[in-house]
């Protein structure tokens, strides 16, 4: 099964792991014709601060994105592969960057995942959710997407993406990444049990259209005939690539 989403040998997207997924598994994944990803997070590090600097911090992090090393293996990646199809995860700050957007004309990668803030069950109750984030990012999506880029979108929720869908239709995202109640992680909108097939036809249901990357425990070659059968146009694999020889992990953590 092939989409217009993903061109891969495999309809299989290795996800973005935070701390894992950056150029040696990415390069890896490319040539085993398995759609590769590097995310931003992978690429934070830790300032060195004094203790009097850190209490005058206050709310903020010591924490900051080295762009050049991210850039350094951007890089790397298209000179080992010989091809710009990776696959990019930003949060939605870290897209409005101006270091980010720098490489809009330089082509390193060929689709961007943006990670939003997600909304929370309190007391039973969905929290309200400000869709004028995704008003403000709407400009600099199109500008991307007139350049070759395709602009997914991660949530944690399958009436997010419902919500999104009825807002914007599919001027906003090409498509959504969707997470299973088995995904590493946190998950919302699972109050009432559903299945990840299930998920996929509640949305299919309303927009047959929309394109959707599954996550979250698949693990077997079942597993994703499972998934792709169910209206899935690709699923992502993060925990078996992460033990894979390529990953940065330690021997311990695989």
């Amino acid at each position: 099964m092939m989409t217009d989403l993903l061109t891969s040998k495999y309809p299989i997207l290795c996800s973005p792991m935070n701390r894992v997924s950056e150029k040696n598994l990415a390069i890896a994944c490319s040539k085993a014709g398995i759609f590769p990803s590097i995310i931003s997070l992978s690429y934070i590090e830790s300032e060195a601060l004094t203790k009097s600097e850190h209490r005058n911090l206050k709310h903020k992090t010591p924490w900051k994105l080295d762009w050049k090393r991210l850039e350094d293996e951007l890089v790397e990646f298209n000179d080992k592969t010989g091809t710009n199809q990776l696959y990019v995860s930003v949060t939605d700050s870290q897209f409005n960057h101006s270091a980010f957007q720098q490489l809009k004309d330089k082509k390193y990668f060929s689709h961007i995942e943006i990670i939003c803030g997600n909304p929370q069950f309190i007391d039973g109750k969905l929290s309200d959710y400000d869709y004028d984030n995704f008003k403000k990012l709407q400009p600099s999506f199109n500008e991307w997407r007139s350049k070759g880029y395709k602009i997914i979108y991660k949530s944690l929720a399958r009436f997010l993406i419902l919500d999104i869908l009825s807002k914007f239709g599919d001027s906003l995202f090409d498509g959504y990444v969707l997470k299973s109640a088995d995904s590493a992680g946190s998950v919302v909108d699972r109050h009432d049990n559903d299945t990840i097939y299930e998920d996929i036809k509640y949305i299919h249901d309303v927009y047959p259209d929309a394109k959707l990357i599954i996550t979250g425990g698949i693990g077997t070659s079942q597993d994703i005939k499972d998934v792709l059968e169910a209206g899935a146009d690709c699923v992502g694999i993060g925990t078996l690539f992460a033990a894979s020889k390529e990953s940065r992990l330690s021997v311990e953590a695989k």
